[in-house]
């Protein structure tokens, strides 16, 4: 109902309502140090390369997230990236606010689970 509210007040002002997705991503500002990285390559093997790598880069994370100090920097870099992206608009977008504009957060997968 409140979306409804909002895209018939934005309508009344002569504009089309409209969702614009912003990914939020965290990966990149996430690195493992290089420690890790190393033991990592070496006890991984060559066979299947594109599914050794997937695994590396992706399931990884679940097992570095599974240890606190790496949770909450990856729960940092979340949320920092994403106040950025949104004062960004903000900018952009100024009247967004007092105009009802809503900003909703959507995840997947592990992204999810940093949200919560």
């Amino acid at each position: 109902d409140r979306m409804r509210a909002v895209a018939a007040k934005v309508s009344s002002m002569g504009k089309t309502p409209r969702a614009e997705f912003l990914p939020v991503e965290w990966h990149s500002s996430f690195l493992h140090d290089a420690r890790s990285a190393s033991r990592l390559a070496a006890a991984t093997p060559s066979s299947v390369p594109l599914l050794r790598q997937f695994a590396n880069e992706v399931l990884c994370d679940v097992l570095y997230y599974d240890q606190e100090k790496h949770r909450r920097r990856m729960q940092q870099a979340v949320v920092s990236r994403a106040n950025e992206l949104f004062r960004a608009w903000l900018v952009h977008n100024p009247t967004f606010l007092e105009n009802g504009g809503v900003c909703v957060v959507v995840a997947h997968s592990l992204g999810s689970v940093i949200l919560f």
